[in-house]
């Protein structure tokens, strides 16, 4: 540990010295450390820590160090406190509000209080709750704090919280598994141009900053060949996976252009190179320096990482649903037959941005249509644990108070998988909101690997199948789509609402003849 190796510098002033944060931020590499002494530190010594922790970073790391005297109040542990609870147990740390954590001093000790019920009391006590809290602050500071709990009777589904409690756990340590096995097998490997590639690929959705040296795999779009002003050729593709997509270019000279000129579209190959940041787009794009044919094994990949269907909805829970026509005795309006014996699950996302990399979700709604009628809903805010812009709240009209006492996308992860499992998934413009799932859901256990439909896509195809004189919408927005096809429009860009409007849009272009 870096503290210990400090410390081993033999100084009688940095026996009370402790690693109060660190903080590393991959975009620029740097590792941000602060200090904290009994008493303040000479300049001199500052520079000699300073300078051995630099000696101890490898891999292009650098460091800023701060040091301070060691301060606390009551005000400090408890800000502390929560701000621990949230790192290392967040399905806790909101079922513990600020009103029922009071902190005292007496003889220099904090007393941190946490006002719960038996049964939360039982759970906290089965993982060590109180020492690793206690154990915390003492790695942080030089002041004690010593914790304990007051029981107060609540009545409280044990059975309930039990089983979401074991939820959380189950997700952080598949999270903790599946991250570093996030590779895809592929076979048939033949050398386009350039060296052979031996290394396995990663996925594209992984891909979240430059790198020097990247191997992916894919299916190649949209090939463009490019003279530049200065007479070099360039070709540009896009590379695909079922994750997500990226622009490659190939910088190609009178060799490597006939290699290239072989390249097709819906070719699946594997590439090595350097992925970098467009000075103009700011989006990820790769150069690639060698490039081979290969057939890509995904589905081995995804039946080793699919995690079993939970037994229980634990935090959201899905609702009946039924309209007024379709309680109608006297209709009769019948089930399209594309649509019997199917289950549909047509969902959207309500997000902070557009960029899935960047940006968060903060509703999730979804309905599930079976045999052709929306029987179920699924409707939740999501925490993004972060604020919500001006604009998104225009658009939306969610706010921070809104989703502040939401669950975070990880905890509903396992009951939004069982809502969609056996179902079709259903979106407008599915490849947006299939972004965002996949990256949310990577690391989970969770996959999504469901047929997909998507109703921008399938409105499209239709209306432009139809011979000349048909009255066709203006454009396939969604919105306009539920005004052309005489589908009710209710609170737009709400997620389940929009939802709603997106199932009947689908039913009613199945009902016309569309073919999906």
């Amino acid at each position: 540990m870096l503290l210990d190796d400090i410390k081993q510098l033999n100084l009688t002033q940095l026996k009370d010295l402790k690693l109060s944060k660190a903080v590393f931020s991959k975009k620029d590499r740097t590792l941000n450390l602060e200090f904290a002494s009994k008493e303040k530190l000479d300049e001199s010594l500052e520079r000699e820590i300073s300078a051995f922790v630099e000696s101890q970073m490898k891999g292009g790391v650098k460091t800023s160090v701060k040091f301070f005297k060691d301060y606390f109040d009551e005000e400090k542990v408890k800000g502390e406190f929560f701000n621990y609870i949230k790192r290392e147990y967040l399905f806790f740390s909101t079922r513990i509000d600020e009103d029922n954590v009071c902190v005292s001093k007496t003889d220099d000790v904090f007393v941190l209080t946490v006002t719960v019920t038996p049964e939360l009391e039982k759970m906290l006590v089965q993982i060590d709750f109180l020492p690793c809290v206690e154990k915390h602050f003492a790695d942080i500071t030089n002041f004690e704090v010593k914790c304990k709990f007051d029981v107060v009777e609540s009545d409280v589904d044990v059975e309930n919280l039990m089983k979401a409690t074991q939820t959380m756990r189950e997700t952080q340590v598949t999270k903790a598994l599946f991250k570093p096995q996030r590779k895809i097998d592929v076979e048939d490997v033949q050398p386009l141009f350039g060296n052979f590639i031996n290394q396995k690929p990663q996925y594209i959705i992984d891909v979240t900053r430059p790198e020097k040296s990247v191997t992916l795999c894919g299916i190649v779009e949209g090939i463009k060949e490019v003279v530049t002003n200065s007479g070099y050729t360039l070709f540009k593709f896009d590379l695909s996976d079922f994750t997500g997509k990226i622009s490659v270019i190939v910088f190609s000279d009178d060799k490597i252009y006939l290699k290239l000129k072989e390249l097709q579209v819906g070719d699946q190959i594997l590439l090595n190179g350097q992925v970098k940041e467009n000075s103009f787009s700011q989006e990820l794009e790769m150069h690639a320096y060698r490039i081979c044919r290969c057939k890509i094994l995904e589905e081995k990949f995804e039946s080793s990482l699919s995690r079993p269907v939970p037994e229980a909805y634990v935090i959201v829970k899905p609702e009946k649903f039924e309209k007024e026509e379709q309680g109608n005795l006297f209709s009769e309006k019948r089930v399209s037959p594309k649509l019997l014996g199917k289950s549909f699950v047509v969902f959207d996302f309500e997000t902070t941005g557009k960029n899935y990399l960047s940006c968060k979700i903060i509703e999730i709604g979804a309905v599930k249509v079976v045999d052709g009628v929306i029987t179920e809903t699924f409707s939740t805010f999501v925490n993004p644990e972060c604020k919500i812009s001006r604009e998104i709240t225009e658009l939306t009209g969610i706010t921070d108070d809104m989703v502040e006492h939401a669950p975070t996308f990880p905890e509903i992860i396992s009951d939004f998988y069982k809502f969609c499992y056996g179902s079709t998934l259903i979106a407008h413009n599915i490849e947006f909101d299939i972004g965002f799932l996949k990256f949310n859901t990577k690391d989970s256990g969770f996959n999504f690997s469901n047929p997909q439909i998507d109703t921008l896509a399938l409105s499209r195809k239709y209306f432009r199948s139809l011979q000349g004189g048909v009255d066709t919408p203006k454009n396939f927005k969604l919105g306009t789509l539920a005004e052309f096809l005489g589908v009710s429009r209710e609170n737009a860009h709400r997620a389940t609402d929009d939802s709603i409007m997106a199932a009947d849009i689908f039913i009613k272009l199945v009902e016309m003849g569309a073919d999906f």
